[in-house]
């Protein structure tokens, strides 16, 4: 757990539009074998904390409600307001009643090689006259070679296990502290007159040589609860641009405007079936409307369901100026939800159609706890020429003339990169077609921002799949800890993305592959300014955006430096009053200025960017 670089993880999915590109190996840390063969449950969700009633609850005030045991290896689980203790700890939860104690399995600190350790309800709790159940419970947790799971019994015999924390990666944090997580347990323990609970954390040897000696787990507030008879949840919304999987893009150069449809993953969190369920999705340009559409009805969604709702009928095309825009997909049914039940009918996305950036990333790192960082160096592949990259389908001609990435603090002074520009052919082939200068990085100071090199030379493109990559130079095939620490890529883990949407080349591998993983770096691609990208800026400095757009918790003003400057940014709002002065030193190529507008009320805020060459204004609007 000490080596400082984060490898990527490859994921291979079933092969779809570029169809003969060579996917890499699934990236294995090691095989999970060895399990419980106990049966397995389903249906975790990360919710907001519920507001119904539970019949059953325990805050860990009392440690005796529970009783640890250890199957492998060192450590127990622990109750106490202390958290983790080792050299890697994590932040201590802040649950609910986290200051009247909460359990704690420090994986860091007890450190064996070889863990599996249970926390199991001492006492039986009663479920009857209780058939839907959903376990909520509170947790922070990081993972590194472990898993973790929730079982149930009824009878303390027989145990069935309900894997959670599926979704995090390798490194990853659960989600927020506290994150509040939910299962559905009603397959064990709905009516049963004794159900037993457990917590698992899971980290054998058999994982491998570096199991056994993660990070750590804490719960807190667990409880049972009824579930609702009727509650549809919208558990993810998709922007197709052009066609289904082609998005999502949070920035369009006005240059390759494409129609965008709409679909939704929803699911039944009720028990009873849900009827005539459809999905609407309205779009905003500020405060005005520009689109609203119902799609097909789904006629009906048994308990325990999931499936996609689709609206694709008109799609939705915007206008090619620069604008920002707001997306609003809610689901409704024939069922009238409890009111604290509707939390989750609906999701807002933002884009905006840009000047000249083309983008996938949102723009905004994730708070702390929730960020991570990618490095361009990978098991089998940290040589020279590992690259990795983001996808771009162009449908109309253009000049593309720079790349920019976000090049996170955890990058290494002293070592190289450089952007390369790649074009999709039509057998899935991948070719260089230009390439910028290699520069190095020369300071910690220079490191945190987004860093754009022009191409060698601007270059005109015709329609079809690119992919704007950077590429380590400098590295030497051979053990990572012999390396240097690298360039590190900050991750977008806020925007959604389909698959076959960012790339990676190992050049070290045998033989050296491109292939596909499920991470989004902030690496961006940027045309010339033009309706078709054929003449360039003639300022030394231009606006590109602020987004997201209406805005709510923090925004990016984002501009563009032809040369370097100095740049103070000054934030009013509709009064004058000053909200807010950044100074940045410096700065050249894209640049993006974070504003946390936790102070701000709703309402139009105006920005000057001031530089050396002139200013710049711009607004954004609040809500809340």
């Amino acid at each position: 757990m000490g080596c400082t670089f984060l490898f990527l993880s490859m994921a291979v999915f079933a092969q779809q539009g570029t169809e003969k590109i060579k996917l890499l190996k699934p990236r294995s840390y090691a095989t999970k074998g060895g399990e419980s063969s106990a049966k397995t449950g389903t249906r975790q969700m990360i919710t907001p904390p519920s507001t119904l009633a539970s019949f059953w609850s325990d805050d860990f005030s009392v440690k005796t409600n529970w009783t640890m045991t250890s199957q492998a290896g060192a450590g127990v689980w622990k109750i106490d307001t202390i958290g983790p203790i080792g050299a890697y700890k994590i932040p201590k939860i802040l649950s609910t009643t986290h200051a009247n104690g909460f359990a704690t399995f420090d994986s860091d600190n007890d450190c064996s090689g070889n863990q599996i350790a249970d926390m199991t309800t001492t006492s039986a709790i009663n479920c009857t006259g209780h058939p839907y159940i959903f376990m909520e419970f509170q947790q922070y947790y990081r993972r590194w070679f472990d898993s973790t799971f929730v079982y149930v019994s009824s009878n303390g015999t027989t145990w069935t296990k309900f894997p959670v924390n599926t979704a995090v990666q390798f490194k990853d944090y659960s989600g927020s502290n506290p994150t509040i997580s939910k299962v559905d347990i009603s397959s064990v323990a709905g009516g049963q007159a004794t159900v037993w609970l457990r917590f698992e954390f899971y980290s054998p040897s058999s994982l491998g040589s570096q199991a056994g000696c993660g990070y750590s787990w804490m719960v807190d507030d667990v409880s049972l609860l009824d579930m609702p008879s009727n509650d549809v949840s919208l558990d993810q919304a998709y922007s197709d641009f052009w066609y289904q999987g082609g998005g999502f893009y949070t920035q369009t150069p006005i240059s390759q405007i494409v129609p965008m449809t709409f679909r939704a993953a929803i699911s039944n969190q009720g028990s009873a079936v849900q009827t005539n369920t459809k999905l609407t999705v309205g779009i905003k340009n500020g405060s005005t409307s520009v689109y609203n559409q119902a799609g097909p009805i789904h006629p009906s969604l048994a308990y325990a369901a999931a499936d996609t709702l689709y609206d694709t009928l008109p799609a939705f095309t915007p206008n090619a100026v620069v604008a920002s825009y707001t997306a609003r997909f809610e689901i409704s049914q024939t069922q009238v939800e409890n009111t604290a039940d509707t939390v989750n009918n609906s999701i807002t996305q933002t884009f905006a159609v840009s000047d000249t950036v083309f983008a996938r990333d949102n723009g905004i790192l994730p708070t702390l706890g929730t960020r991570t960082v990618g490095s361009v160096d990978y098991t089998g592949g940290d040589a020279d020429g590992s690259m990795i990259g983001n996808l771009f389908l162009l449908p109309a001609p253009t000049t593309i003339s720079s790349i920019s990435a976000f090049i996170d603090t955890a990058s290494t002074p002293g070592t190289t990169m450089q952007y390369i520009l790649q074009r999709v052919d039509s057998a899935g082939g991948f070719n260089q077609i230009a390439t910028s200068a290699v520069m190095n990085i020369t300071s910690k100071g220079s490191l945190g921002r987004w860093i754009t090199i022009p191409l060698t030379a601007p270059i005109s493109v015709v329609p079809g799949n690119y992919v704007a990559a950077i590429a380590a130079t400098g590295q030497v095939a051979g053990s990572a800890t012999a390396l240097p620490q690298g360039v590190m890529i900050a991750l977008d883990k806020q925007t959604q993305q389909p698959i076959r949407s960012t790339y990676v080349y190992t050049a070290g591998s045998s033989p050296p592959a491109w292939g596909y993983i499920t991470y989004l770096p902030m690496i961006r691609m940027n045309l010339l300014a033009g309706p078709a990208g054929i003449k360039e800026h003639t300022l030394n400095m231009s606006l590109l955006s602020a987004y997201p757009n209406p805005a709510t918790q923090s925004v990016a003003i984002n501009y563009n430096m032809n040369k370097q400057s100095d740049v103070v940014i000054s934030v009013t709002d509709v009064t004058g009053k000053n909200m807010s002065t950044v100074k940045e030193a410096g700065v050249v190529g894209q640049h993006s200025t974070h504003l946390d507008l936790n102070g701000y009320a709703a309402g139009t805020y105006f920005y000057t960017i001031t530089t050396d060459f002139g200013k710049l204004n711009g607004k954004f609007v609040v809500i809340k």
